[in-house]
């Protein structure tokens, strides 16, 4: 029989398909690093590289547009899509296996990393969970101060006032309330980072009816600690967030944006400012959430442990 006219197995197929793969995300992996590099040295031309714990001035329309126009967003996207396809075709010649590319895959799905360094805070383990939460808020100790580096704890959930996050006489939730925070070094966290959790803390108190919440508004109606820090979010983000589901008090919300909002040149319509507040406003319920189930866990697993040892004892 002509070697010509066999049929090739689907193994053949697939070897060519994996180097063609292969070249086309090596191709576009050179050219968005060529663009990274481009887009990096434009950036430091038009913003200036700022510590992690430093405020960030937006640029203005045209570095944007400077920036947007050498496309490294696409490249970087279409090198992705690629390097997705490579692993397809590896898994399917079974050049690795398919928890392996499982693994690749989701790896490569995953977005950025929105735990860095200015976004962060070590605090203990009870202490995190009512921050994450909404119990507690971090604010400024003097706002006045540039760039600000002293931060107190405000306890802003009569629910943790007698709720223990350690051993002591000073243990209780309610003995965190004032005060301030002890870091191991100069680094601190983003203002913005703090005045996001500031307000979304506010406007849940009231929307959930949590007893009190009107003495707490009126205290930072009265002391605003976020005055004049830096730009941390568009205005018309501020006040759908603040509308959204018609908790807030305008009057009351308008004195925390002042100075503290920014108009941007990037333009939203009503719709869209309003369908981001309801996606934000949703994320903050799930991470709230989360962190009550989390607590839960942990004061049963804390209670049982508990028990075992009484249990211990009385055997």
């Amino acid at each position: 029989m002509d070697s010509r006219n066999r049929s090739r197995s689907p193994d053949s197929d697939r070897q060519p398909s994996l180097a063609v793969a292969k070249a086309r995300y090596d191709k576009a992996r050179r050219i968005s690093h060529e663009l990274q590099k481009a887009f990096d040295n434009l950036s430091r031309e038009v913003l200036p590289e700022t510590e992690p714990e430093e405020e960030c001035i937006e640029p203005d329309r045209k570095s944007k547009l400077a920036l947007a126009s050498l496309g490294a967003a696409r490249k970087q996207k279409t090198e992705l899509q690629l390097e997705i396809d490579m692993i397809i075709q590896e898994r399917d010649a079974n050049i690795i296996p398919p928890s392996d590319a499982a693994i690749r895959l989701r790896d490569a799905n995953k977005p950025p990393d929105l735990r860095r360094a200015g976004n962060s805070l070590l605090l203990r383990k009870r202490i995190e969970k009512w921050f994450d939460a909404y119990h507690i808020l971090i604010v400024p100790i003097n706002p006045r101060e540039t760039p600000i580096m002293r931060w107190r704890i405000d306890v802003i959930s009569s629910s943790i006032k007698t709720t223990r996050w350690a051993d002591g006489p000073e243990g209780l939730g309610g003995h965190l309330d004032g005060k301030e925070l002890i870091f191991p070094n100069e680094k601190r966290p983003v203002s913005r980072f703090m005045y996001f959790h500031f307000l979304m803390a506010l406007i849940r108190i009231k929307d959930t009816k949590q007893h009190g919440w009107q003495d707490i508004w009126a205290r930072y109606y009265q002391q605003r600690p976020f005055p004049t820090p830096g730009n941390y979010m568009r205005k018309s983000m501020l006040l759908a967030l603040a509308t959204h589901f018609g908790t807030a008090d305008m009057d009351i919300v308008g004195s925390w944006i002042t100075d503290n909002g920014f108009d941007s040149p990037l333009t939203l319509t009503e719709e869209e400012t309003q369908e981001v507040a309801r996606r934000v406003h949703e994320a903050v319920d799930q991470a709230i959430d989360r962190a009550e189930r989390e607590r839960s866990i942990e004061d049963s697993d804390s209670s049982s442990g508990d028990e075992d040892e009484d249990d211990e004892e009385y055997d």
